[in-house]
């Protein structure tokens, strides 16, 4: 699903209201709507002038009821949502308004949605197509209407779940795979590459769009909690991260500020077990390192060649190797081959020129000065204090 279907998913499917999409000429892209209607330029045009004054979505009232929303996107598309009203109207209302608009007996319905509740889904759809995030109360000041609305006019949530889809075992995986990979970027003011994720926790509040987002933020702290503990997290700053989220929540006020925090949970998350997964990644490539510099310790261990063998860049294999052990390869392999060495002086009456020989020194005297440098002594001194007395 593209950013554009998804506005509309959000906006019709959601909030069920028609939603159209013009370009610069107001040429209609796409709607809603099951019948083609023409939009009436004075409406077009006011709302792409109010935009272009405030640049913040615009609310749109034609009369005392009914009302439109709109924004223009970064291309100058007009995105517009209505006809819309803030309490039930008769059937006489709605046919009124449709024979004074030419619709005729065109299928276009009046959803009623409360101003309050209409500005929280513009705040969202706008944050949606643009990635910019504006408040609800900026939209509603700016449209110049009181956001408290009489309990009368409130719509009342009756067959709106069966309409919409559920949360299922399928949404839970999908979400918990955003954490598998780990690692995300999300800007905390650019929300549109990641927004969508949210929808994943299915409808939970219904029209209640305020409640809608807390409990989504919800969901997402303990399912992220659960994810980054699976993942390898450390169980205890799992559990105290989440108990901090939920304080962080208890404060939010807006429906973007648990939007916001969404995003800081999954970022925060997401980049812990991004840590965790490159830790074993380091893990795996330098214990396949020293594995095959146990089985060629013997002879002159080549970076190159091990990193050939091994399947990875030379300098990336060398990199990874000292970010994990604090040394280079070379470091290790001489820090290996002189304990090697230590041992078969202290344990065996092998001559010193042919343990030298034996793990691949090019000299006696090479040897010597690592051994001494290592050990603070040289290799028949180091003999003798442990017991053997070979030449």
């Amino acid at each position: 699903m593209d950013r554009d279907d998804f506005v509309f998913w959000k906006a019709f499917r959601g909030w069920e209201m028609h939603t159209f999409l013009l370009d610069r000429e107001n040429r209609m892209l796409r709607h809603t709507c099951k019948d083609t209607v023409k939009l009436a330029d004075e409406l077009v045009n006011e709302v792409r002038r109010r935009w272009g004054e405030e640049k913040i979505p615009v609310l749109y009232f034609e009369d005392d009821l009914i009302f439109y929303m709109g924004f223009e996107d970064g291309e100058g598309r007009l995105y517009l949502f209505g006809p819309i009203s803030f309490q039930i109207l008769s059937e006489a209302q709605v046919t009124s308004y449709k024979f004074h608009h030419k619709f005729g007996k065109k299928d276009i319905s009046i959803c009623c949605i409360p101003l309050n509740q209409a500005a929280a889904c513009l705040s969202m759809v706008y944050a949606l197509a643009t990635g910019i995030c504006i408040e609800e109360e900026e939209i509603t000041r700016q449209a110049g209407r009181r956001m408290e609305i009489s309990q009368e006019n409130q719509w009342e949530i009756c067959s709106l779940m069966a309409d919409m889809p559920y949360y299922t075992y399928e949404n839970e995986k999908a979400f918990l795979e955003i954490f598998e990979r780990g690692g995300m970027v999300i800007e905390e003011k650019t929300l549109s590459g990641r927004l969508w994720e949210l929808e994943l926790l299915g409808p939970l509040a219904a029209r209640n769009f305020l409640k809608q987002c807390e409990y989504m933020a919800v969901m997402a702290i303990y399912m992220a909690r659960r994810a980054a503990a699976e993942q390898g997290v450390n169980a205890e700053y799992c559990y105290r991260q989440s108990f901090c989220y939920m304080q962080e929540l208890a404060e939010c006020k807006t429906s973007i500020e648990m939007i916001r925090l969404y995003t800081k949970v999954i970022k925060d998350y997401g980049n812990k077990i991004s840590e965790v997964k490159q830790k074993k990644i380091l893990s795996g490539i330098t214990e396949q390192c020293k594995a095959y510099i146990a089985r060629n310790i013997k002879k002159k261990i080549i970076l190159s060649e091990m990193a050939e063998q091994l399947g990875y860049n030379a300098s990336y294999l060398s990199r990874k190797f000292s970010e994990s052990e604090g040394m280079t390869v070379k470091q290790y392999v001489l820090q290996e081959k002189l304990t090697l060495a230590a041992n078969m002086l202290k344990n065996s009456d092998v001559s010193i020129g042919k343990v030298s020989d034996y793990f691949g020194f090019h000299s006696q005297s090479y040897f010597s000065e690592q051994f001494t440098s290592k050990y603070g002594m040289n290799p028949k001194e180091y003999r003798l204090q442990n017991g053997h007395h070979g030449i």
